[in-house]
This record gives C-alpha cells, sequence and structure tokens, in this order.
C-alpha cells in the first residue's frame, strides 16, 4: 500500500476501534429521518474517518485521450492486451498471496463498507465471486451480512440497502492541499464514480448521510454494478500487464490514461509528485473505486524483489 492509504488505514482503525456504530441516538450516532422530502438528505453521523490526502490540482484544459495501440502524449505505445483480460493474467492474479484467510486476493475496485444497526461498521472486499466473474446485487450484500460484524449479531440484518457513497467537496479539497500528487485529467469539482455502501436495514439511501470529521460521503441510489465490474476487468487487465511485463514508469502512465479513457469522465488520472528513480524500477496503474482516480506506483524493483504488492489486503476498519 501507498503511504497514504496506509495513513488513512491506520487512522480508520484507530477511530473504529474506539467507536460504537448504532442507529440509536447518543453522543456518536444520530439518525434523522426526513419527512417525504425528496432528495432532501439528512444526518447518518457515522464514525470518525480522517482522510489523509493527496494533492493540488493541475487542470491544464480538456484530459487527453490515449487509446489502445496508439501513442500516449510521452510517446510510448499501450499494448491493447494490457487492457482486456486474457487468461494468463488471471492465472497471475490467482498467484498472488493471499490475505489472511481471505478465498483469494482482493481487487481494490472491490472495496465496500458495511453498516449495520447495532454494530460497528467494516470496510471490506467482494471476494465471494471468483476474479473473473462479475459483482451482483446479491454478492454486495452477502458479503456485508457474512463479516464477523454481522454474525456476531443476536439479530442479523433482516433487510439490505445497496447505496452510492460520494465523498464530498471538502474532502477533495484537503486532498489537493496535501500537495502529494498531480492532477493531469479528470476534474476534482465534477462527478464521481462512487462506491459501494450496504446499510443493513430497508432506506432511500437519499435521507441518510455519513457525517464524518472533516468530510462526509453522501448516498444516493444511482449504483452502477455495471460500472463497478468495468472498473474490476481493467484492473484485473493492468495487474496482468505488470505482473508479467516490467512496465517502466511511461508505459504505466500510458496506461493509466488509457485505463481512465476506458473508465470515463467521472475518474482522474493522477501522478504521485514523487518517482523513485531506483535501478530497474516495474510500475503498475492502481484504480481507487472510493476516491475515482487511477495513479501509477512501484510495485517491485527488478534488481531488490518486491518492493510493493499489486492489491492491498482486506482488512475492515475494526480489525487488529
Amino acid at each position: 500500500m501507498s503511504n497514504l492509504e496506509t495513513r488513512l488505514r491506520e487512522t480508520f482503525d484507530r477511530v473504529a476501534e474506539s467507536t460504537d456504530v448504532t442507529r440509536r441516538i447518543n453522543e456518536i450516532i444520530h439518525v434523522r429521518r426526513s419527512r417525504a422530502v425528496p432528495g432532501f438528505a439528512v444526518g447518518l453521523a457515522a464514525f470518525t474517518f480522517v482522510v489523509a490526502v493527496f494533492a493540488p490540482l493541475l487542470l491544464g484544459g480538456s484530459p487527453a485521450s490515449d487509446v489502445a495501440g496508439s501513442p500516449s502524449a510521452s510517446g510510448v505505445t499501450v499494448d491493447p492486451a494490457w487492457l482486456t483480460v486474457e487468461p494468463e493474467d488471471i492465472a497471475a492474479f490467482n498467484r498472488i498471496p493471499l490475505p489472511g484467510n481471505a478465498p483469494r486476493a482482493a481487487l481494490r475496485s472491490e472495496k465496500i463498507w458495511c453498516f449495520y444497526e447495532d454494530a460497528r461498521p467494516i470496510e471490506t472486499h467482494v471476494t465471494n465471486v471468483d476474479v473473473d466473474e462479475p459483482v451482483t446485487a446479491e454478492a454486495l450484500t452477502s458479503t456485508c451480512a457474512t463479516t464477523e460484524s454481522a454474525t456476531g449479531l443476536e439479530s442479523p440484518p433482516q433487510a439490505a440497502t445497496i447505496c452510492r457513497g460520494v465523498f464530498d467537496s471538502p474532502a477533495y479539497q484537503e486532498w489537493i492541499a496535501a500537495a502529494e500528487t498531480t492532477v493531469i485529467s479528470g476534474d476534482v469539482a465534477g462527478p464521481k464514480p462512487g462506491f459501494p455502501v450496504i446499510l443493513g436495514w430497508r432506506s432511500d439511501c437519499i435521507s441518510e448521510r455519513l457525517d464524518t470529521s472533516p468530510n462526509t460521503v453522501t448516498l444516493t441510489t444511482d449504483l452502477s454494478i455495471d460500472a463497478i465490474n468495468r472498473a474490476r476487468q481493467l484492473e484485473l487487465a493492468v495487474i496482468g500487464a505488470a505482473s508479467q511485463t516490467c512496465l517502466s514508469h511511461d508505459q504505466s502512465e500510458a496506461l493509466a490514461a488509457a485505463v481512465v479513457d476506458k473508465l470515463g469522465q467521472d475518474w482522474m488520472h493522477t501522478v504521485l509528485r514523487s518517482i523513485p528513480t531506483t535501478a530497474g524500477p516495474c510500475f503498475q496503474p492502481s484504480l481507487d473505486q472510493q476516491w475515482g482516480w487511477v495513479v501509477s506506483h512501484l510495485i517491485r524493483d527488478d534488481h531488490a524483489g518486491q518492493t510493493d504488492s499489486t492489491t492491498d489486503s482486506t482488512i475492515g476498519p475494526t480489525d487488529p
């Protein structure tokens, strides 16, 4: 994981350990329902989630579009095979060491948040389907229904609601201010793809909101599972490409641009301001479904061995 993800997860774990998330009114959680006012979002204050963030926005006009098989702005040609899932890509992914007792390694585009009426929330990954099979609505809800938080309840959730979560503008502004990355393409103030948030009760999503400090996650009903599966396919393809080919930084950046082009204008192509200069570095684009960006990072050095994993592990906010 990157330094950002490490800091973010440490904060997420630390706060969740001291936060009891319920829907009862207390000093931590407040649930209010709107009185049939369409679109009126009222607060569901959840656990504190302090986001460590990236970088200043440097928008240089309209995003450049890299097409697979054609030269990118840096003159690097993207191999069309890098954007398609081949049997060898699946085989390479399945060779990734398993995190803990998980049935398989997890993709970053498979992250979901699970919330319960009388248990702490958890961040996890959908791993109850094969990596080459599409995620379904049932897979999302069953993942949350079978977590340790859910199975430990006296009365497991009898209903589930699938929402689309999106971080509000202040979270992105703080990310910009951290000055660790540069936005190459995409609008930081524009729409974002969002990520699955599963509520362990019936809800219309829009009448509830996850108020965090200092950021807010807004819920809507328009989660596109097709879009998530498209991101999963592209992530699997680039992991396979990077595992079989030592991609230079320029190659990885060209591939990242092509991935963003396929994902659509809701996504951003970002670049780390500090690029490793070690001999023989191998890079890989990483997709972050929650924030809606694609960024290249160092995954290994052929002279020094593996330096980073291609995926992060399935660790929820309440795990040690």
